[in-house]
């Protein structure tokens, strides 16, 4: 019995003393290493100096490297904290101590001489073996391995300019600028510097923590000085030039492998042309799936008095979108659809609380799937498609109201849901049953429905973007007069035509007293739309990937094959019109506020959209204010292209396409996208 009790009383103690048994059998897959980057030091001090400070001081690196004889010495444990980053920052991330490995190289740095020590061949062989066996062991991304200067740029320069980057480079372990997209792009940027906004953006996009404010403040001359140690270590003065531009661009905006310089090249001169120039231009194609090119070229702001103000175009650059905008609205339908909240095929007048009927035919119900596809027999032609603010949208569609006139607005050619005739008034009725149908306001209702879960930079109504959106905003320019009738002037100057906030801030687009479900015009449903091509390239994978992007699901995989269904096609001449404007048998096919592309062909006629054919597609053109717009993509194989044209130094009307209603320019933009980046041709 003393013995039993002897063995139970050691048994307790033993396990008060130790940790309780775990089971180590299960291992999760989520999971992966602490250490998310690697930075890079050098010491300032001779080795017994760094090896006293980093083993007695405050400070600490998980490795030493000595300088002669070189050897790596580990002083902290890669699996514990080690304190030599400091106050830091990286695309984002913050104080990281916690989540990186720290190497400390022995270099004196800035000599009393005034010159920057040089880091022995050797040593150097060293640090390169040690980087790629731990970025082996932890997986750290090559836009992660860092110097200090990187992460806390307004008060560390090391590992300095003698630092041999570019070797890093040479052997894979970290990216580098393409010389040869470096020296194409430096020769645009000395005809045109960028603003100081443009390098902070890229900078930002880069990684660093930079000041986004448009002034070339000191902050902002340590970050581009700690940029250029790195890529062009014989000039750091902080100073924004071409040269720093053109490296910039094509890290945070890399050439695609191929046929990215060709396409470049062929961009840049559609835009220049010095007979056809284009205001500014942002481009984006999608191929298999995947964003393989993004450029933009020229100003998005643009003042010829003073062309120090010019505000270059950017990847973050909004535009006015004009038509695309119905597709964009017609996501918010369809996810109220979706969501039970509206019917494709219900009389609207249920959803507004007054009776919608064309007085040509008043027994024929008018539906959203009509609005949709342009048959609900509403038109254009009473001038209503936009209202004034304290207007209602009743008094335009019901007989005897103040904006009803001589009922223009309503065909007579043939009943609702017969006839197709392309029209934006429709846009303003499906807004406003979305109001009626939720009790919220369009541009906050599409916000939480589609631009935030979308992760959008734009929005419909730009009065609530935030403030420091506005600057990205593009200007739509011509050189002609504004409004609905141009006087073209090709020698003369740009002249604004919408979304000039240089001066003034956007105006809030509905009053205090907006009575919700009113008038949902106001909001532009039909063409007001704010986005970059960034923003269409996540529409259109979330569509190619049938409602859903990076893991999230926006729209149900029925509703999309709902929306891009064909609903109408032009038999000839019976069921349509297939022109509108200038543009002859544009129209072929429609789905739900989307277009097909049927590859209809003809000398300024049809909808086809490459020289040669081949490319069937469904999306939305847009044109309005000088933009012009492109939003195609093909189902089957997710090939994809995005153009956005900020107005044009010539009358397009003067060159009309060879093979299709739009103008030539715009054939030649997208035949270049098509054959470069979606055919991947770089002959």
């Amino acid at each position: 019995m003393k013995r039993i009790l002897l063995w139970v009383l050691a048994c307790c103690l033993a396990g008060c003393a130790g940790a309780p048994p775990i089971d180590t059998s299960y291992n999760a897959v989520s999971q992966d290493s602490r250490a998310q980057f690697l930075v890079i030091h050098f010491t300032s001090t001779d080795f017994p100096s760094s090896l006293k400070t980093l083993m007695q001081g405050p400070v600490s690196s998980h490795y030493l490297v000595r300088d002669d004889p070189p050897i790596v010495y580990r002083l902290v444990d890669e699996n514990r904290r080690a304190y030599h980053a400091g106050v830091s920052s990286w695309k984002g991330s913050t104080q990281l101590n916690a989540a990186s490995i720290g190497i400390e190289i022995v270099n004196l740095g800035l000599k009393q001489s005034g010159e920057w020590d040089e880091y022995p061949k050797a040593q150097i062989d060293l640090v390169i073996k040690l980087v790629k066996d731990i970025v082996a062991r932890h997986d750290i991304r090559p836009d992660r391995i860092v110097g200090h200067n990187d992460i806390a740029p307004q008060r560390k320069v090391d590992p300095g300019p003698r630092f041999p980057w570019k070797r890093l480079a040479d052997e894979g372990i970290i990216p580098w600028p393409d010389a040869a997209a470096v020296s194409r792009r430096r020769a645009e940027y000395e005809q045109r510097l960028p603003d100081v906004e443009w390098f902070q953006q890229s900078l930002a996009k880069h990684g660093f923590a930079v000041p986004l404010h448009g002034d070339l403040d000191l902050a902002t001359r340590n970050v581009l000085i700690a940029f250029q140690m790195k890529y062009r270590p014989a000039r750091f003065d902080g100073t924004p030039d071409a040269e720093t531009a053109a490296l910039l661009d094509a890290l945070v905006n890399p050439p695609a492998p191929g046929f990215g310089a060709a396409l470049d090249g062929e961009l840049a001169a559609i835009a220049n042309d010095p007979k056809r120039p284009l205001a500014s231009l942002s481009v984006l194609a999608i191929r298999g799936g995947e964003v393989v090119y993004q450029r933009q070229f020229g100003r998005r702001f643009i003042d010829d008095a003073a062309p120090g103000r010019d505000k270059a175009a950017n990847p973050d650059t909004l535009y006015r979108i004009a038509s695309v905008s119905k597709l964009v609205t017609t996501l918010g339908a369809m996810k109220l659809v979706e969501e039970g909240k509206l019917s494709l095929d219900a009389d609207i007048g249920s959803y507004l609380g007054y009776p919608v009927r064309n007085p040509h035919f008043p027994e024929v119900p008018i539906t959203l799937r009509m609005l949709l596809t342009h048959t609900s027999s509403l038109r254009d032609d009473a001038g209503c498609f936009w209202l004034e603010p304290g207007r209602e949208l009743k008094d335009a569609l019901i007989p005897g109201g103040a904006l009803y006139g001589t009922g223009a607005m309503w065909s007579n050619r043939a009943k609702p849901g017969a006839y197709f005739s392309y029209a934006n008034l429709p846009w303003g009725v499906v807004a406003t049953i979305m109001e009626k149908a939720t009790g919220e306001r369009f541009d906050r209702l599409m916000k939480r429905l589609i631009v935030e879960p979308l992760g959008l930079k734009g929005g419909f109504n730009p009065a609530e973007l935030p403030r420091d959106r506005i600057p990205t905003i593009a200007t739509l320019y011509r050189k002609a007069s504004a409004g609905d009738t141009q006087v073209w002037n090709p020698q003369g100057p740009w002249i604004a035509q919408a979304d000039d906030f240089s001066v003034q801030l956007p105006v809030a687009r509905a009053r205090d007293d907006y009575l919700i479900g009113s008038n949902g015009t106001l909001f532009g449903p039909q063409g007001a739309f704010r986005a970059s091509a960034a923003d269409l390239g996540r529409i259109m994978r979330m569509l190619m990937n049938e409602g859903d992007i990076d893991g999230r699901r926006i729209l149900k995989a029925k509703t999309v094959d709902a929306m891009l269904a064909q609903q109408w096609r032009h038999d000839g001449g019976a069921n349509g019109d297939s022109s509108y404007g200038n543009g002859k048998g544009v129209f072929n096919a429609w789905g739900l506020g989307n277009q097909h592309f049927l590859d209809v062909s003809g000398p300024a006629h049809g909808d086809r959209l490459v020289e040669g054919g081949g490319f069937a597609a469904v999306g939305h053109h847009g044109d309005a204010y000088g933009l012009s717009a492109a939003f195609v993509f093909d189902r089957d194989t997710k090939n994809g292209m995005i153009v956005l044209a900020g107005g044009t130094g010539f009358d397009p009307e003067t060159e009309r396409g060879a093979y299709s209603a739009v103008p030539r320019y715009e054939e030649r933009i997208l035949t270049a996208l098509y054959r470069r980046a979606i055919q991947g041709r770089a002959d």
